[in-house]
C-alpha cells in the first residue's frame, strides 16, 4: 500500500462528517453507527485518492483498525474489519467501503481487478487466515481461554480465529452460561458483552445496522394494531405483554425480555421473588442517578451498560452471538416497543399519555418511510 496512514494524518483530513463525529466523540465518549461508516468512508477514500490502483492486504486492514482505535478509544478494532476464516470473506465496515469504492472505480474504468498474487489479496478473496493449521488454532483457542488479554488486538485476533470452534461448543448442546464460563473476557461486566455482541454481527452481517433501520418493516404491523382502537385499557393490555408481562411458553412468539425498575436493589427483589435464576435478560433502571443504566443478566454474570438504547442493541446481538432459539419476529417487536415503552407504568398509564404513544409511534413510522 503506497499510502500509510498515521493517526496525525486522519486527524488532519479536511471532512466535515469526520469532523463531526470527531466533535461527538469528544463530548460524549462514543460513536454513533453512522459515525463509524463516515471515519471508514474518510478513511479508505483518502487511501484510494493518492491511487486508486491501491490493494489494501489484510494486515494492512487490521493496522488501519487498530489505528481508529487509538483514535477513538472506546471502539473495537473488529467493528471495522474482521480477517476471513474457512471459507468467509472479511468483513467490517473498513472492508466494506473499500469494496464498494473498487466496485465504483472499476465501473468507469479508473481500476483493475488483478490476479491475487501470493502477497497481495484482492477484494472480495479469501484471507490468508484461512490457511491456519490446527496447531495456530489451538493456540488461538488457549488465548481466548486465559484471563490475561493486556494485548487487546491479539486477543481479539484470536477471537476472531476461534469462531468458528467456538460456534462448535453451542452446537454440542453445551449451555450458553457454561459456554461463556470459558472466556474469562466474556465474562467481564464492563466489556464481556462487547465481543459475544462481535459474534452475532459476525453470524448475521446486518446486525452492524443501527437497530431501528432492522425493524422498518416490524413496526408498522405494531402501529396497526394499536391505530383505530378507542379503548385505553385494551391498548394497555396488549402492551402489557412487552412491558412487565408474565412468562410464556417457549414455543409462544413473545418472551419475556425485560422489565423496568426504578433502582438496582428493586431488580434483585423481584429476581429472587419470581425465582429466575439462569435466564437471560435485559433489566433498565429508572432512577437517573444510577449506574448502570441497563443490565443485561445471564445466570450470575451482569453487564453493565450505561446507556438504556445501547444496552438493547447490545441484548439484540448477544442472542444471534450465542445462537439462542428466539423467534426473529419476537425479538424485532420486542426490540422496537421497548424503545418507546419501556418507561412507560401500565399501571398508571392515562389517555393523554396514550395518545401520546401513538402520536410518537405515527411520527416515527413516517419519518421512517419518508427518509
Amino acid at each position: 500500500m503506497e499510502f500509510y496512514p498515521s493517526k496525525e494524518s486522519i486527524l488532519d483530513i479536511v471532512d466535515i462528517d469526520l469532523q463531526i463525529a470527531n466533535s461527538f466523540y469528544e463530548k460524549n465518549k462514543r460513536l454513533e453507527e453512522s459515525h463509524r461508516k463516515d471515519i471508514s468512508r474518510v478513511v479508505i477514500s483518502n487511501i484510494l485518492a493518492i491511487n486508486n490502483q491501491t490493494l489494501i492486504e489484510p494486515k494492512q486492514f487490521k493496522y488501519l483498525a487498530h489505528l481508529i482505535v487509538q483514535i477513538y478509544p472506546t471502539e473495537i478494532a473488529a467493528t471495522y474489519y474482521i480477517p476471513g476464516l474457512k471459507k468467509k470473506n472479511p468483513a467490517g465496515k473498513l472492508y466494506s467501503q473499500y469494496n464498494n469504492y473498487r466496485t465504483k472505480l472499476n465501473a468507469v474504468g479508473l481500476c483493475t481487478r488483478k490476479k491475487n498474487t501470493n502477497d497481495q489479496i484482492e477484494y472480495g478473496s479469501l484471507d490468508v487466515d484461512n490457511e491456519e493449521n490446527s496447531e495456530q488454532v489451538d493456540s488461538a483457542i488457549n488465548i481466548v481461554k486465559s484471563d490475561e488479554w493486556d494485548d487487546s488486538a491479539k486477543f481479539y485476533d484470536a477471537w476472531n480465529k476461534t469462531f468458528n470452534e467456538r460456534c462448535e461448543y453451542l452446537k454440542s448442546g453445551m449451555k450458553v452460561i457454561e459456554y461463556i464460563q470459558m472466556f474469562p473476557f466474556a465474562m467481564q461486566p464492563d466489556i464481556g458483552y462487547e465481543i459475544i455482541s462481535l459474534d452475532g454481527q459476525r453470524r448475521y452481517e446486518r446486525l452492524s445496522e443501527d437497530i431501528k433501520e432492522l425493524i422498518i418493516n416490524v413496526a408498522p404491523l405494531i402501529l396497526n394494531k394499536l391505530q383505530g382502537i378507542k379503548s385505553d385499557t385494551q391498548v394497555t393490555s396488549m402492551l402489557r405483554k412487552y412491558i412487565n408481562g408474565t412468562p410464556v411458553q417457549k414455543a409462544h412468539s413473545f418472551r419475556n425480555f425485560f422489565s423496568n425498575f426504578e433502582t438496582e436493589d428493586e431488580m434483585q427483589n423481584f429476581r429472587s421473588k419470581v425465582g429466575y435464576t439462569d435466564t437471560f435478560a435485559v433489566y433498565t433502571i429508572e432512577n437517573l442517578h444510577e449506574y448502570p443504566r441497563c443490565l443485561i443478566i445471564l445466570g450470575d454474570i451482569k453487564y453493565a451498560i450505561d446507556d438504556c438504547y445501547k444496552g438493547f442493541q447490545t441484548f439484540f446481538k448477544m442472542i444471534f452471538g450465542l445462537d439462542l432459539n428466539y423467534p426473529i419476529e419476537a425479538l424485532t417487536s420486542w426490540v422496537f416497543v421497548e424503545h418507546f415503552f419501556f418507561k412507560l407504568n401500565v399501571t398508571q398509564s392515562n389517555n393523554s399519555q396514550m395518545e401520546t404513544i401513538k402520536n410518537e409511534l405515527n411520527r416515527h413510522i413516517v419519518s421512517q418511510n419518508t427518509a
